[in-house]
C-alpha cells in the first residue's frame, strides 16, 4: 500500500515520473476487526443499575448512536420537545470548530424512553450533561471523557459482563446500528442518524446477533414442488 501511495504521489503531485506503472494495481483491503457490540439485554442491565445521571447518557448514548463529543457538546437549545410525538434532537457540534466530526448537523427523533430522561434532568447549565460541579465551574463544566469512559467500564463489571474492559463509550454507536438493522430501518434514516453518507461505513458498525440470525433463517420457507 505504501509503494502505491508513493508511486501515485510521485505522478500526481510531486511529477517526477510521467506515468505511473502500479496506476491498475488493486489493493484488496484487509477484513476490519470484530468490534464490541452491547446486547438489548446488557443495555438494559447497565439502566437498570446506572445511577440517575449515568443513566440518561447511557440511555442517550443507545437511542441516538452519538459520539461522545456530541453528548459532551449537547445544549438545551439543541432539544426541540415540540415537534412529532417525543421531539426532535439536532447535533450541531462535536467534533472540531464547533462543529460535528463531518461537518455536517443533523436531527434525530427521540425515543420516548430518552425523551423521558431529558425531561427529568435538571437544567443546571447550557450544558445537558455537564460534568459535577466544581470551584472553577459551580455549574458543571465539560464532561471528561476520561471519566465516563471509567464510569461505563466499572459499570459493566458491575452488571457481571464478560471482559468487560472491552467495552467503550463508542460501543453504544455500534449498538444502535445494530438495533436499527435489527429493526429494519432504512439505509436512508440509518447513514443519516449516524451522520454518515457512506453505506460502507455503517456495515463496520453492524453486529448480527445470533438469535437474529437464527430467525431470519427459520422464517425461510421452500417453495413446494410443482410451483
Amino acid at each position: 500500500m505504501i509503494i502505491v501511495q508513493l508511486f501515485k504521489w510521485a505522478t500526481e503531485r510531486a511529477e517526477v515520473i510521467v506515468k505511473n506503472p502500479l496506476k491498475l494495481v488493486k489493493m484488496q483491503e484487509p477484513e476490519s476487526p470484530p468490534q464490541p457490540c452491547y446486547t438489548p439485554e446488557q443495555v438494559e442491565r447497565m439502566i437498570e443499575l446506572a445511577d440517575p445521571a449515568l443513566r440518561a447518557k447511557i440511555v442517550f448514548l443507545a437511542h441516538t448512536g452519538c459520539r461522545f463529543g456530541e453528548l459532551r457538546d449537547l445544549q438545551w437549545v439543541d432539544l426541540d420537545f415540540s415537534i412529532g410525538t417525543n421531539g426532535f434532537v439536532n447535533i450541531r457540534r462535536g467534533g472540531s470548530g464547533e462543529l460535528t466530526k463531518n461537518k455536517k448537523s443533523r436531527r434525530i427523533p427521540l425515543h420516548p424512553m430518552l425523551a423521558n430522561e431529558l425531561n427529568r434532568l435538571p437544567r443546571t447549565s447550557e450544558l445537558v450533561f455537564p460534568a459535577g460541579k466544581s470551584t472553577k465551574h459551580p455549574n458543571g463544566g465539560r464532561q471528561s471523557d476520561t471519566m465516563l469512559l471509567k464510569q461505563v467500564k466499572r459499570l459493566c463489571k458491575a452488571c457481571g459482563f464478560e471482559n468487560p474492559n472491552q467495552y467503550k463509550v463508542h460501543t453504544f454507536r455500534h449498538f444502535f446500528a445494530s438495533m436499527m438493522a435489527r429493526n429494519n430501518v432504512s439505509y436512508k434514516y440509518a447513514l443519516e442518524f449516524m451522520g454518515h453518507s457512506d453505506s460502507k461505513i455503517l456495515d463496520l458498525y453492524y453486529t448480527m446477533f445470533d438469535e437474529d440470525a437464527e430467525r431470519a433463517i427459520a422464517m425461510i420457507q421452500l417453495a413446494p414442488r410443482g410451483a
